[in-house]
């Protein structure tokens, strides 16, 4: 057990991505009463960049509205960047509603988000995954193959 006045002031002095990570590792641990478990560095990767892409798209989303003195929320559709295409194909092929539509016999999910990727590179394909990428923790609303 580690003592909350280290944790105290360890806070203090690490930044706020490191603090997540610890805290996602608590919550997959100590969450499930568990002494340890195994997380791979993908797993936290996954989990901390899909919450902070949320934060930080509201904080520009706000920022924004205040700036300009509008109070309209309503996003421009965009196209996903590498980054994105990546994680999210990993979180797809992790999805059993989609993995189960668009796997092949005896994938593994690292061949199925090797396909995926491929696939999600492509404006139109993405735009008809949209709602399965919702699932995941996309926000907004993608450009079609013609906009």
């Amino acid at each position: 057990m580690v003592a909350n006045a280290f944790v105290d002031e360890a806070m203090n002095k690490i930044s706020d991505a490191s603090v997540k990570i610890y805290l996602l590792i608590i919550r997959k641990t100590r969450g499930w009463t568990k002494e340890s478990d195994a997380l791979s560095l993908r797993q936290l990767e996954i989990r901390a960049y899909f919450k902070y892409e949320k934060q930080a798209a509201a904080k520009t989303m706000v920022d924004g509205s205040i700036a300009s003195g509008s109070t309209n929320t309503k996003r421009e559709p965009k196209q996903l960047t590498e980054k994105q295409i990546s994680a999210f194909a990993q979180k797809l092929a992790h999805l059993p509603e989609f993995a189960s539509k668009h796997s092949a016999p005896g994938d593994s999910y690292e061949q199925l988000a090797s396909r995926i990727k491929i696939k999600l590179m492509n404006p139109a394909q993405a735009k008809k995954w949209e709602p399965y990428l919702k699932q995941v923790g996309f926000t907004g609303t993608l450009m079609g193959a013609t906009a």
